[in-house]
């Protein structure tokens, strides 16, 4: 039985015209692989190089997270197409030219080149998963029969599914911000607590959708899946929503965990507090942290997974996690 995933493999080869005496040789499934991912592939290594650079010149936020330049367009492109094609629907296939050419590459081959600059020099696995997780699940969608089959015979769901799901990206642009804010920001600013805002209403959103997609559009497809043998299919649709879902939730509590007041006012004090070492620290830049960490990063893995999971959420939400007055050598950051 073909899956999705092989649907949309078979296709690019197809579409990319390869006679049969090149069709087992190894380059070749190389270049066609790559064929819709090589120009994202090098706009992202360029990204990075030039945080680097600039970090290393300037100093800066960019001198503790030089991957923050790819991850900010990569959230801010993906979740404007998304938002644009969804608030701007289509009758027909071609509506989802855009998503198909130019948001899922540019997406997967982030995530690719994300993983070089930062996942395998940090050794950052949780991160590293999270890719290729995302990378499995939006796939099929880089053409019609990938989506075809995803969506059981409709592209055009499998198409809009993909895309909504991204729109949950417009949160982490915001996130982004947030932690530039707190890197540069020298005094309390209206725009911070609005931004804060927004942060807010951007997860809370996600976790209305998140759920809403599962029961609502989901769940009742499922005997589509079961009847053309499509397990795999279900369980990823399934897996995905629920798990992305739960992890919104969690990150919503996090930032509400210690009120509003510290949402919506900026303490120069309480900027950068590097107390893990280059580690994340959870809470501390807006008072909801416990006491101070010590020692680097590697030391944290002693605790176990779930204080690992917990402290990075945290060195996310008051953006200690990177600190531009102690930049780890080495070291790449992302946009979570």
């Amino acid at each position: 039985a073909s899956n999705p995933w092989k649907e949309c493999w078979r296709e690019t080869w197809r579409n990319a015209q390869i006679d049969g005496s090149d069709g087992s040789s190894v380059s070749a499934v190389i270049g066609v692989f790559l064929q819709p991912f090589l120009p994202y592939l090098v706009l992202f290594v360029v990204l990075n190089e030039l945080g680097k650079t600039v970090g290393r010149r300037y100093g800066g936020p960019l001198a503790s997270r030089p991957t923050f330049l790819a991850g900010f367009f990569n959230s801010a492109a993906t979740s404007a197409l998304s938002l644009y094609l969804l608030v701007n629907p289509g009758e027909d296939l071609s509506h989802w030219y855009l998503w198909q050419t130019v948001a899922i590459p540019l997406s997967l081959a982030y995530f690719a080149v994300d993983i070089i600059y930062y996942c395998l020099p940090r050794g950052d696995w949780l991160i590293f998963v999270h890719h290729v997780v995302i990378a499995f699940c939006h796939y099929p969608a880089l053409n019609r029969s990938g989506a075809t089959m995803a969506g059981c015979g409709d592209a055009g769901w499998a198409l809009w599914i993909s895309a909504i799901g991204y729109s949950g990206e417009a949160s982490t642009v915001l996130m982004n911000y947030r932690w530039y804010l707190i890197q540069t920001l020298e005094g309390d600013w209206w725009g911070f607590g609005f931004n804060n805002v927004l942060v807010i209403l951007s997860w809370a959103a996600r976790v209305v959708l998140y759920p809403y997609l599962l029961v609502v559009e989901i769940l009742p497809r499922a005997g589509l899946w079961m009847e053309n043998r499509q397990i795999m299919t279900l369980l990823t649709w399934v897996l995905g929503h629920s798990i992305i879902g739960l992890l919104s939730l969690y990150w919503l509590l996090i930032l509400l965990k210690g009120g509003l007041k510290p949402l919506l006012t900026f303490q120069k004090t309480s900027k950068i507090k590097d107390s893990s070492g280059g580690g994340f620290s959870f809470g501390d830049d807006i008072g909801r942290g416990g006491k101070a960490r010590k020692g680097n990063y590697a030391a944290t893995q002693s605790i176990g997974c779930w204080m690992i999971i917990q402290q990075k959420a945290r060195g996310w939400v008051d953006g200690t996690f990177f600190s531009p007055k102690k930049p780890l050598e080495g070291e790449h950051g992302k946009a979570a």
